[in-house]
């Protein structure tokens, strides 16, 4: 299938962690110049000379810098059009999941949530959208942990600002549909990798079980029976961002093995 994202420009916030990096892979591999950010300068260097060595360091740029500095981001997108001469793709992948209870929640880990989904993402696609509207082609793709649906006790910062990410996603892609700007949200949900890794080996001290006991009690919870892999992911966020799904808008695609097999809200 042809993809049609040779030439396409994309700016990957997140892109160092293992969902966003993994995106940035496909993208690249799809022809597209990619821009990754992060707030680490080393992680941001590292993905840069990983995907650089791979597909040319031509098709490639970095910056480190929180998300929720709009100053930092509008500049960062200034210089990814100054180089690559537009950006036709977001994709935010950056986001926190740190777990807190009505009990433990502090109002700094509250904070760091909003800042990083709430802020962030707003602040991403103001930076971008601008472009996108004045050429009436936009791709955008939010990653959004289904903790936004499925609340749990010990998620209350990730319960109430993933819903609030969803609902500004959702908002937003109302706004611009009619100026062929797209913008959907990616629901990820039990994926191998260090977020995940955490939780598991939590359930292991506090339960005393070996980690493929805990790691179990995980994959059981969807259809398919296993953990999803970030090239899953990857993958869906790449074909969401494609002309291959163009008339997709407004939507949330979950990639979970089927654990949200009900409609969303």
């Amino acid at each position: 299938m042809e993809l049609g994202l040779k030439g396409k420009v994309a700016l990957v916030p997140g892109g160092t962690g293992l969902i966003g990096k993994a995106t940035a892979h496909l993208l690249l591999e799809e022809g597209a110049m990619v821009a990754v950010c992060s707030r680490s300068q080393a992680n941001v260097d590292s993905a840069v000379k990983e995907l650089g060595n791979k597909y040319g360091a031509a098709r490639v740029m970095g910056a480190a810098f929180n998300v929720d500095d709009r100053k930092a981001m509008n500049g960062f997108s200034k210089a990814v059009q100054e180089r690559f001469g537009t950006i036709d793709i977001l994709v935010y992948s950056a986001g926190t999941g740190r777990r807190s209870t009505i009990e433990t929640l502090t109002d700094e880990e509250m904070q760091l949530h909003i800042n990083e989904k709430i802020f962030g993402t707003l602040h991403a696609i103001q930076a971008v959208l601008p472009g996108m509207r004045a050429k009436k082609d936009g791709r955008i793709v939010v990653f959004v942990g289904q903790a936004g649906w499925h609340p749990q006790s010990d998620r209350l910062p990730s319960g109430i600002t993933n819903a609030g990410q969803a609902a500004m996603v959702k908002s937003i892609s109302d706004g611009v549909a009619r100026e062929n700007v797209r913008v959907n949200v990616l629901s990820p949900q039990y994926i191998e990798g260090p977020l995940l890794g955490g939780i598991i080996e939590e359930q292991m001290r506090k339960h005393g079980i070996d980690r493929k006991t805990s790691a179990f009690s995980y994959a059981r919870a969807n259809p398919l029976g296993r953990l999803g892999q970030p090239d899953e992911v990857a993958a869906a966020a790449v074909f969401m961002v494609s002309d291959a799904a163009s008339f997709i808008t407004g939507s949330t695609v979950c990639v979970d093995g089927g654990y949200h097999r009900y409609p969303l809200s």
